[in-house]
């Protein structure tokens, strides 16, 4: 760190190659881990499906984050405004972006698809755009939810609505389920 809190030349440097191995990184995840289409050779590891979409997902999430990390990254080292004490926001942000678009992956498939539908019917692009857009606008979606928990636990927001949601569901899927034995 210099004297007026930028980032020393060293810390800038070795921040960027972070940043870009990370993104090149993620890259390669995703390319690993792409389904292959059924004239070509499998030349992925050997993992479950729905493994391979979070991978995907998180993939995709950390790719969305980096579109944000990588222009605030070039525009203040552009500007020689890097401040030494944001790095961590800079190392932090593709990991909260990876767990966002893991996190969207997981309420789409948990709540629009039915649960026993095959993964073979998944789009890998609907995964990788939906999981990259939660991860760029990660800080807006954080902030979101967070006013919406707040919202919702002190009871301002129309909470007997939701609370009324969530029981009818569990009703629902408890009259789903006892029913399942019967003719």
């Amino acid at each position: 760190m210099t004297r007026d809190g930028t980032m020393s030349r060293l810390g800038t440097l070795i921040l960027g190659l972070y940043l870009v191995a990370l993104n090149i990184g993620a890259l390669f995840a995703l390319f690993w881990m792409w389904p292959a289409s059924g004239n070509e050779a499998v030349t992925q590891p050997v993992v479950d499906a729905e493994v391979e979409y979070f991978i995907i997902a998180i993939t995709g999430g950390m790719l969305g984050t980096s579109i944000a990390v990588l222009t605030s990254f070039a525009t203040y080292v552009g500007s020689g405004g890097l401040i030494a004490s944001w790095s961590w926001w800079y190392i932090v942000r593709p990991l909260i972006g990876a767990t966002m678009g893991l996190l969207t992956y997981a309420a789409i498939r948990g709540g629009i698809l039915k649960l026993d539908q095959q993964v073979d019917v998944l789009n890998p692009y609907a995964v990788t755009a939906l999981s990259a857009a939660a991860g760029l606008y990660s800080k807006q979606l954080v902030e979101w939810l967070g006013r919406r928990g707040d919202e919702f636990l002190s009871g301002g927001m129309k909470s007997e609505e939701v609370r009324n949601a969530v029981f009818r569901s569990e009703e629902s899927q408890d009259a789903a389920d006892s029913s399942e034995g019967e003719w």
